[in-house]
């Protein structure tokens, strides 16, 4: 195969792996949002610190895992983080 048709096709791949990053992201949107209602209906805070360093932790295993690098996958997961806090 030639080098075009292999940029071609990993291309193709990447596309497909972004429309499911930002379909993920719209699932997990809603799922924040609903979080929020609850968190306010029982008069609880929305940042949950305690929460946040589980997610972090596990995103340290994961990265590790998958050898991803775990500084990226930190900075993706807070940017999420924040955002959910704006979102509730």
């Amino acid at each position: 195969m030639d080098a075009e048709r292999i940029i071609a096709r990993n291309r193709r791949g990447l596309d497909r792996i972004n429309v499911s990053l930002v379909r993920l992201i719209a699932e997990r949107d809603r799922l924040v949002v609903e979080i929020g209602r609850a968190k306010k209906r029982l008069g609880l805070k929305i940042t949950d610190r305690k929460r946040e360093k589980a997610i972090m932790d596990k995103i340290d295993r994961l990265a590790l895992h998958y050898k991803v690098d775990k500084k990226l996958a930190r900075r993706i997961v807070k940017t999420l983080i924040r955002h959910a806090k704006e979102l509730q």
